[in-house]
């Protein structure tokens, strides 16, 4: 595996496995000079770059589990807003909306939903304005026929 890292990404790498069963490490590569070549050049680095991107397993996983934190978070965020959106499109369906039944915290995720999607088609709106008077003025006036030539 570590060889197609290395061909992969065009880097030099060894490996020194230690198993609790065998006292001999298992190394790669399995030629004693290539990886003594890639150690004394590790070793040869300043303190900083030694250490810049080493991790043991327990930072390892700890990055792990913040990512998959990262990504909850943003899951439940697109979900919320999918709810905020089926809530709304029932509402503009049926005229019934219950904010009894919700909290202060949907609520106010409500109108913070509403207030995101009036910004998004008060910006389609002033782009389509903008759009229409670059092709030679207001398309109102071309189709009720005053348009002046």
């Amino acid at each position: 595996m570590l060889d197609e890292i290395t061909t992969l990404c065009g880097i030099e790498a060894c490996a020194i496995i230690y198993d609790n069963n065998n006292p001999q490490p298992v190394v790669w590569p399995s030629s004693e000079s290539e990886a003594k070549n890639v150690l004394s050049k590790f070793v040869s680095l300043p303190e900083p770059d030694q250490s810049k991107k080493m991790m043991d397993q327990e930072d390892f996983l700890w990055k792990r589990v913040e990512k998959a934190f990262e990504k909850l978070k943003k899951l439940r965020e697109e979900t919320r807003k999918n709810v905020m959106a089926i809530i709304m499109n029932h509402y503009i369906n049926t005229k019934e909306f219950n904010g009894n039944s919700m909290s202060n915290y949907d609520l106010n995720d409500m109108s913070c939903f509403v207030d995101e999607n009036l910004k998004e088609i008060y910006q389609k709106m002033e782009g389509m304005k903008i759009e229409s008077q670059e092709h030679g003025g207001n398309e109102a006036e071309v189709m009720n026929g005053t348009k002046k030539q």
